[in-house]
């Protein structure tokens, strides 16, 4: 059974994007005013994904955290059911892994939502090894913004993950798995 199989095998399927060739994200920026973020995702003939997004509302009927309080008692948001964008899992070549995606308008950094879901997908690897599937693979962290600065990657070949499994990438159309699962 492949790594792809597995994934499948053990995630609920109603959590797979709707849109598994798009990275979208529609939200209301700083000034409450809407804005759509969008990378088209490239993928070579060596490569194979599934695309999920756990990044639901709580109002939402497939809100996957729904024993976490979200607020304290004065309505200050705790922040413990933030996480991603998506979760990509890829298959390239006898590889596996496990992309964590963040896109942000602004220059708000991702990594506390990649963080956070992180600790979930370590959950999910445990759970599944309990159960005799083992889901085991490299994992990045992947933050996205529309914002340029000198300390970003611009997306291409020369993407490098720090120390943590995190790279911070700025600009283009494009999501170009090839360059990131290598």
């Amino acid at each position: 059974m492949s790594f792809l199989e597995r994934i499948e095998l053990i995630l609920n399927p109603q959590y797979k994007a709707d849109e598994q060739t798009v990275l979208k994200e529609v939200n209301l920026d700083t000034d409450n005013v809407p804005f759509e973020m969008k990378r088209i995702i490239k993928c070579d003939a060596r490569s194979r994904y599934v695309l999920y997004k756990f990044d639901c509302e709580p109002k939402d009927d497939l809100y996957p955290f729904p024993y976490f309080n979200l607020k304290d008692a004065n309505g200050i948001g705790l922040g413990v059911a933030k996480v991603c964008d998506y979760v990509m899992f890829v298959e390239r070549d006898e590889e596996s892994f496990i992309l964590l995606i963040e896109l942000k308008k602004g220059m708000e950094s991702p990594i506390h939502q990649l963080e956070q879901m992180q600790f979930f997908v370590k959950f999910i690897q445990v759970r599944a090894e309990y159960a005799g599937i083992n889901i085991d693979a490299q994992i990045r962290k992947i933050g996205i913004t529309e914002q340029v600065s000198k300390d970003l990657t611009k997306m291409g070949n020369n993407v490098c993950y720090d120390e943590n499994g995190f790279v911070q990438l700025y600009g283009g159309v494009y999501f170009w798995l090839r360059d990131l699962v290598k």
